[in-house]
C-alpha cells in the first residue's frame, strides 16, 4: 500500500532512497525507473504487531470477527471483541437492555428483566416486555355476567342472576341421575340430567323404566324388589262369561257384577285374549263374538247388561258357552260363570254332564255363587278342585272378575320372594 501511495504522489524517482520514519524507520531501495520502481519496505523496530478489532458502529466495542495485526491502531478499530452486532450503535456490553427483540447488552439474552406478574379481581397476568412488545396486563379483567358456568364478573359466584336448575349425576348413561350427586346450574351440565330418579346409578338395568324382574333387586326404583303383577307368567285365553240377569240378581248385584266387569276389561285385560258375553235367565243371549277389541268387549257387557231373563238356566247358557271355543285351537279357554240361584229342576243338563263336558273340550271353569246359589251344584259343574268360590258379601263383588281373570290366565305362574327366588303361586279359583 505504501508503495501505491509513493508511486502515485510521484515520489518514487529513479536512484532515490527515501526514510521514513513511524513505528521504526521504513527504508526503501534504490528502484531504476519509475515505472518499474519495486519498494522493498521494512519495518524498522516494530517487533510486536496487536489484533484490532474493527467498530463499525462506533460503539468503542470490536467485531470478534474482523481484525487486523498492526503496530498501530487503524482507524474504525478497538482493542476488544465484546460487541455482538457490530451493526447497531446501541448493541453492546454497555448498553441497557430495551424492549424491542434484541439482545442490547450482548448476554445472550432477549428483553430480559423486563417482565412482570400482575393481578385483577379475576386472577392473575404478566405485564411488560413479550416478544418485543411492551403489553399490559394479561389478568382476566370483569366482564358481564353470562349463563355458562364461569364466574365472568369475578365476584366469586358463577352464573349468578340466573334461574338455576338441580342437575343430577347420570355415571350409568340410562338417563336418570342420583339423587345423591347433584349440581344446580342454568345450563344443561355434561353427563348430568335434570331429573333424579335413578335408585342405582351404577348399574343402566335399574331405572324407574326398566322391568321388574325376580333378583331380590327393586329394578324400577319403585321401592319395592320384585313385586307380583310384574313378573307374573301368564298365557293366552278365550273367555266366556255366563251372567244371570234372573230377577233375582236385579238391583244393586247385577249392577256391581257389570261394573266388575267393566272394570276389568278397562283395567287388566290383556291384548293377547278375547272374551264374550253370555248373559241368562230362563233363556240366553250370545251378544257379539269372541274378541280381543277392549271397545266392542265395553259395548257387548253394556248390552248384555239390558238383557232380562226371568228364572234361572244354567245347563242351556253353559252349553251356548262351550260351543263359542269351537274354532279355537291355540289358546286356553275358560267359562267364568256368576250366579245367585239353582238351575231350574226343567234344566235338561246335570252338573255332571255339564262338568264332563268341560272336561272333553278342556275348558276351565270357574264358578261363582252369591246368595243363596247352590255349592253342591256348581261345585260339581267346575270340575277342578276348588273351582267354586262363595260370595257371602256383595261388595266382594267389585273385583272379583278381575281376580278370577288372572287367577285363570296366570295360574301357572310362579312369583318372586323377597330374596329373588321363584315360587309356586296357588291361583284363587284353585286351578294348577
Amino acid at each position: 500500500m505504501l508503495e501505491t501511495i509513493l508511486k502515485k504522489s510521484k515520489l518514487l524517482i529513479a536512484g532515490t532512497s527515501i526514510i521514513i520514519s513511524g513505528c521504526g524507520d521504513y527504508s526503501l531501495t534504490t528502484f531504476t525507473t519509475e515505472s518499474d520502481a519495486n519498494v522493498d519496505v521494512s519495518y524498522g523496530n516494530c517487533s510486536k504487531k496487536v489484533k484490532y478489532f474493527r467498530d463499525s458502529d462506533g460503539d468503542t466495542f470490536g467485531d470478534p470477527n474482523e481484525f487486523k495485526l498492526s503496530c498501530e491502531k487503524p482507524e474504525d478499530h478497538v482493542t476488544n471483541d465484546d460487541d455482538c452486532d457490530d451493526t447497531r450503535y446501541k448493541v453492546n456490553p454497555k448498553a441497557k437492555e430495551i424492549c424491542d427483540g434484541l439482545d442490547n447488552d450482548c448476554d445472550n439474552e432477549i428483553d430480559e428483566g423486563l417482565l412482570e406478574s400482575c393481578t385483577t379481581v379475576c386472577g392473575e397476568g404478566i405485564k411488560g416486555c413479550v416478544d418485543g412488545k411492551i403489553v399490559s396486563c394479561t389478568a382476566p379483567l370483569p366482564s358481564e355476567e353470562i349463563c355458562d358456568g364461569l364466574d365472568n364478573d369475578c365476584d366469586g359466584t358463577a352464573d349468578n342472576g340466573f334461574k338455576h336448575t338441580k342437575y343430577c349425576k347420570d355415571k350409568d348413561k340410562d338417563t336418570f341421575g342420583d339423587p345423591k350427586d347433584f349440581k344446580f346450574a342454568c345450563l344443561q351440565l355434561s353427563d348430568y340430567v335434570n331429573n333424579c330418579d335413578d335408585c342405582n346409578d351404577i348399574d343402566a338395568k335399574v331405572n324407574p323404566k326398566a322391568p321388574e324382574i325376580c333378583d331380590g333387586i327393586d329394578n324400577d326404583c319403585d321401592g319395592i324388589a320384585d313385586k307380583k303383577y310384574d313378573i307374573k307368567k301368564c298365557v293366552s285365553y278365550d273367555f266366556v262369561f255366563l251372567i244371570d240377569n234372573s230377577g233375582s240378581m236385579e238391583g244393586k248385584p247385577k249392577t256391581m257384577a257389570y261394573n266388575s266387569l267393566k272394570n276389568l276389561v278397562n283395567g287388566s285385560w290383556q291384548k293377547d285374549d278375547r272374551g264374550i258375553m253370555i248373559p241368562f235367565g230362563s233363556y240366553y243371549e250370545v251378544i257379539g263374538s269372541l274378541t280381543s277389541d277392549t271397545y266392542q268387549l265395553i259395548k257387548n257387557i253394556k248390552d248384555a247388561e239390558k238383557f232380562k231373563g226371568g228364572g234361572t238356566m244354567i245347563g242351556q247358557a253353559f252349553v251356548a258357552g262351550t260351543n263359542q271355543f269351537q274354532n279355537n285351537f291355540q289358546k286356553k279357554r275358560a267359562i267364568i260363570m256368576l250366579t245367585d240361584g239353582e238351575t231350574s229342576s226343567s234344566d235338561p243338563y246335570s252338573a255332571n254332564s255339564l262338568n264332563q263336558l268341560a272336561k272333553d273340550n278342556n275348558i276351565q271353569v270357574c264358578a261363582l255363587g252369591l246368595g243363596s246359589a247352590s255349592k253342591i251344584y256348581l261345585s260339581a259343574v267346575s270340575h277342578q278342585i276348588g273351582g267354586y268360590i262363595h260370595i257371602n258379601n256383595e261388595k266382594d263383588i267389585q273385583d272379583i272378575f278381575q281376580k278370577n281373570y288372572l287367577a285363570l290366565k296366570c295360574h301357572s305362574f310362579e312369583t318372586c320372594d323377597s330374596k329373588g327366588i321363584w315360587k309356586k303361586n296357588i291361583s284363587p279359583c284353585g286351578l294348577n
